[in-house]
């Protein structure tokens, strides 16, 4: 229930990831598809030595280093076009990673993660990180951000054209 009364207040990626830490119990994050931190939901009740993410990263891309430990990663390469959820054990990070991609218009636009370090992925978090990117998708979709380096509707426009459908010039000088 707080999920869509998060949605339909437009809640912000950062009080819907929050809100998910109820659902995980581990520490979550929704990386753009051009690996950006969007948001992300930890305890607060951690030392800062123990948390994975900080306000600083939203925005911000991984670092090099975590980058290359993705690019070497063949399950990583693999998991990019998965379109149901998958787990990725990398052990640069030393420890799993849950995920799930978000596609938009059949467009791989983000990737929700939930890092399992405070307890054991089990077979019910199947169907809760379904849901949790359902709700994201949503939030995404209805959201003025920039994803792909493109505008919000950038891709939906190209894919309009490319199926050759009539759009009307406001709309185009609109979105580009």
């Amino acid at each position: 229930k707080r999920m869509y009364e998060l949605l339909c207040r437009r809640g912000s990626l950062m009080e819907l990831c929050e809100h998910c830490l109820e659902l995980t119990d581990n520490p979550l994050c929704l990386a753009s598809s051009d690996l950006r931190i969007l948001a992300y939901g930890e305890h607060q009740n951690k030392s800062a030595e123990l948390k994975m993410f900080f306000e600083k990263d939203i925005g911000e891309y991984l670092t090099d280093e975590e980058i290359d430990a993705f690019r070497l990663d063949n399950d990583y390469l693999r998991g990019i076009a998965a379109r149901s959820p998958c787990i990725l054990n990398n052990d640069y990070f030393g420890f799993r990673h849950f995920y799930n991609n978000i596609y938009i218009d059949d467009i791989y636009m983000a990737r929700m993660v939930i890092c399992e370090v405070e307890r054991p992925i089990r077979p019910g978090d199947y169907a809760v990180l379904l849901r949790i990117c359902d709700f994201f998708k949503i939030a995404l979709e209805n959201m003025d951000i920039v994803l792909n380096n493109h505008p919000k509707n950038f891709d939906r426009l190209v894919n309009r054209m490319l199926r050759q459908e009539s759009i009307p010039d406001e709309e185009m000088d609109k979105t580009l």
